[in-house]
Formats: structure tokens, sequence, C-alpha cells
């Protein structure tokens, strides 16, 4: 018995729909959680960039045109990390979207209460993939 089969022993819902349904759902959701990977790894980028900006570069003396190319580069990178980030919380938005969508449309096949059988899909996504869910 694989682990999917495994999580359907305990589900109401599950059991009952196509294997190639629900993999195709877990899939999707599978890219999305490893979204969340790079959303992390963003902020730890700024958090390491400002703090190597507190430790070696503030409170030294420049002259104006050193302090200004200094200020002028951090808002260059910080704000490209943040142009990053908006990049990928619309590419997070988007996949969650289509993978609600995704099992609304399940629910919809099979006339299952489309709440309960959220409920219970994301707990199924979650035991497998981690992340918040959908």
């Amino acid at each position: 018995m694989d682990k999917h089969q495994q999580q359907h022993t305990n589900t109401k819902f599950l059991p009952n729909i196509k294997e190639a349904e629900i993999q195709a759902v877990f899939k999707d959701y599978e890219q999305l959680v490893k979204c969340y990977r790079w959303i992390r790894i963003s902020g730890l980028l700024m958090i390491a960039i400002i703090g190597g900006y507190n430790f070696f570069i503030a409170g030294k003396r420049y002259t104006i045109s050193e302090h200004n190319n200094i200020q002028n580069t951090m808002v260059f990178i910080l704000g490209s990390i943040v142009l990053g980030l908006l990049v990928i919380a619309i590419v997070v938005l988007k996949r969650q979207g289509a993978v609600r969508k995704q099992i609304r449309g399940i629910a919809q096949k099979y006339n299952f209460p489309y709440r309960e059988f959220k409920k219970e899909f994301n707990i199924a996504l979650k035991s497998f993939y981690g992340g918040s869910g959908v």
C-alpha cells in the first residue's frame, strides 16, 4: 500500500476519486510549495544584506559621492529583491487559485460539499508536502 492509499483509508471523499485527478492536484500543489522556498530565500537574503550593510558600511565615514553610490546601490539591490518578491507572490497566488479551481471542479464533478472536500484535501496535501494548504 503506497502513501496515497494509506492516507485514503482515513478519508471520506478521496477514495471515491480517480487517482489521476488526485495526482494532478498533488503535482500542482507541489509546485506551489516550491515557490514558498523562494520567498524564504529572498527574505533571508534581505536580512543578510541589511545586516552586512549595518555591520560593514554604516557608521564609517565616506565622501558624499561614495555615500551616494553606496546608498543608490543598496536601494537598487533591495528594490530588486522586493520586486522579485512581488513577482513570486503573483505566481504563488495564481498557482494557489489554479489548485483551488481544480479542487472545486472535482467537488462539483462528484457532487461533494466543497468546504468539507477542501478541508479533507488540505489535510492530505499538508501531510504529503507541508505548506499552508489552499
